[in-house]
């Protein structure tokens, strides 16, 4: 590999890790519990139970977020997943885009759990019958 190349990896592995570490102590969070999944600097960070990809801790940062930006939108995104919202990135959400209310949420889960519970009684039904032809 090329010495440029390789200072330039470098540069950006440092600055990765301070723009990270910059982010997390933004939202008061300890940075000693901050550790790169796989050692790659840049990639996705793990902050305790929670896990942010470098774009969002830039978008963070851009962004002035707060502790409780942060945790809202990682809420909303978990609670989100799974129901026919859709997922804003942390940028969007820090700029304020639309978003389902809490009980849009819990009504879209409540469904999206329905749904599941009959998914599977079908497939235990299904291999009920199964067994009882044999």
């Amino acid at each position: 590999m090329k010495k440029k190349v390789e200072r330039l990896l470098y540069s950006y592995d440092v600055a990765a890790n301070n723009l990270a570490k910059e982010f997390v102590e933004q939202i008061e969070f300890c940075w000693d519990d901050c550790y790169w999944i796989g050692g790659d600097y840049g990639g996705m960070l793990s902050m305790g139970d929670y896990f942010i990809n470098m774009q969002d801790i830039i978008d963070g940062l851009r962004y002035n977020a707060s502790c409780d930006d942060f945790i809202k939108w990682y809420d909303y995104t978990l609670d989100a997943y799974g129901t026919d919202t859709p997922v804003p990135n942390f940028k969007n959400w820090l700029k304020g885009c639309p978003r389902a209310s809490d009980e849009e949420l819990r009504i879209l889960k409540e469904k999206a759990e329905n749904a599941k519970k009959i998914l599977l009684d079908s497939i235990r039904t299904i291999c009920d019958d199964y067994e009882d032809s044999k």
